[in-house]
């Protein structure tokens, strides 16, 4: 009862465990992502353009940025993917906010001349959606953050801050 083939059960009653707990772990992550709303996505883009946007986001209030076609925005279903301030405009914030990493369906950020400084957000290792970004023309200081490593796919496009700090953490 307690020979060899009791170890090889304990092994696959094991094994099937962890496949189990695997299952439940990748099934809590999707739904954390299908959890997020148009409305959360909203409330990330508005603490981006701050409390008094430019006139060219002055379509940047409620908490519709899919339904209601925000400026420089792209949608898939309800989700954002896109932000692309195609160049010089200011934004009053000064900073990248750090819940810019809570839109997690995004895919290309590019805020070029947004008047943006100061270090970057790690946090934005959490977007593995993001696949372009572009940040040229702000007063970044720094290097990227080594957390962004994580982000395999990413292409980014001109930088202010330093081909060193680039090569450093992206390698």
């Amino acid at each position: 009862m307690f020979g060899p083939e009791s170890g090889h059960l304990e092994s696959q009653v094991l094994i099937m465990l962890l496949l189990l707990l695997a299952g439940v772990a990748s099934r809590h992550l999707q739904l954390a992502w299908a959890s997020r709303t148009e409305a959360d996505d909203a409330a990330v883009l508005l603490t981006l353009a701050g409390p008094s946007p430019p006139s060219y986001l002055s379509s940047w209030s409620g908490v519709a940025p899919c339904s209601d076609g925000w400026a420089c925005v792209t949608c898939s279903g309800q989700r954002v993917t896109a932000i692309d301030l195609l160049g010089n405009i200011t934004l009053p914030v000064g900073a990248l906010p750090a819940t810019i990493s809570q839109l997690d369906a995004l895919q290309l950020l590019r805020l070029d001349g947004a008047g943006l400084g100061g270090t970057l957000p790690p946090d934005l290792s959490a977007l593995y959606s993001l696949t372009s970004l572009s940040l040229s023309y702000n007063s970044f200081t720094g290097i990227l953050p080594a957390s962004w490593s994580a982000l395999a796919n990413l292409r980014c496009g001109r930088r202010s801050w330093g081909r060193a700090g680039l090569d450093a953490t992206m390698a």
